[in-house]
């Protein structure tokens, strides 16, 4: 691995993050892959089945500030409204305390340095087509900030009547 990011990664700073986003991708790939293949050994077929369908998710991250707008509403609680018209399996928004972005001004919520414009965090998680089919709406929706996209492993979503 330190060859590979060596010779095409030229930014050492950027040699880490490389390694440890492939590292971190094949060690989860590898737990998944052994929980089925330890079901199919079983010979719990069923089960090995609904581990690799049910266990494959995507995860869209949407990091925007608090006071940003969507149509006079809160931005944050758009895009939540708008995944749940959608049916998004799930989605949680998250207050940041601190942060900073892409202009380097840091945001806090320290008493004697108020800000304004504190780091909001949305997650939705759901299938992979869900979450591709949502990504337009949020690009048109989000005009600053950041949004990843990974894949998820669930390991358990309850839903209860």
């Amino acid at each position: 691995m330190a060859v590979a990011t060596e010779r095409f990664v030229a930014r050492p700073h950027l040699r880490t993050l490389v390694a440890v986003g492939f590292l971190g991708a094949y060690t989860a790939f590898s737990t998944f892959e052994f929980e089925s293949l330890k079901r199919t050994e079983a010979g719990s077929w069923g089960l090995a089945s609904a581990n690799m369908i049910l266990s494959i998710a995507a995860g869209l991250l949407v990091v925007v500030g608090e006071s940003d707008q969507w149509h006079g509403s809160p931005l944050f609680n758009a895009i939540v409204l708008r995944c749940r018209k959608k049916g998004i399996a799930g989605t949680t928004v998250l207050r940041g305390i601190e942060g900073y972005g892409a202009n380097s001004r840091i945001h806090t919520a320290h008493i004697l340095r108020l800000s304004e414009d504190l780091p909001v965090v949305v997650e939705i998680i759901d299938l992979p087509e869900k979450i591709q089919k949502l990504l337009p709406i949020l690009h048109s929706m989000v005009t600053e900030g950041l949004t990843t996209l990974e894949d998820v492993h669930v390991v358990k979503y309850v839903h209860l009547p």
